[in-house]
């Protein structure tokens, strides 16, 4: 699910983590930062997952700061929904919204 709700926004945030898997010399890397942009807001999965590194609030903050669009930062126990342009997060978890 994580994948999907990252690949509808303007920005990967695992864009550098993908890079890993990218051949030297490929050209599969150009862009990769991209997504479809079909939200005008960008994603951060797994907020402090222990199971994942980069998670940590601090991480995503660092990440967000680059970023042009509004991030949420989301754990595992919350949801985004988007209908007719309007943005609610569902939550029984933990989440940050980076303006």
């Amino acid at each position: 699910m994580s994948a999907g709700s990252i690949a509808v926004t303007p920005y990967n945030c695992d864009a550098e983590f993908d890079l890993e898997f990218v051949p030297d010399g490929s050209d599969m890397a150009e862009g990769a930062d991209r997504a479809l942009g079909l939200v005008d807001f960008t994603l951060y999965p797994h907020l402090n997952h222990p199971d994942m590194e980069g998670t940590e609030l601090s991480t995503i903050q660092k990440w967000a700061s680059g970023i042009p669009v509004p991030t949420y930062a989301i754990d595992d126990d919350t949801a985004i929904k988007v209908v007719d342009g309007a943005v609610e997060v569902v939550s029984e978890g933990h989440w940050k919204l980076f303006p």
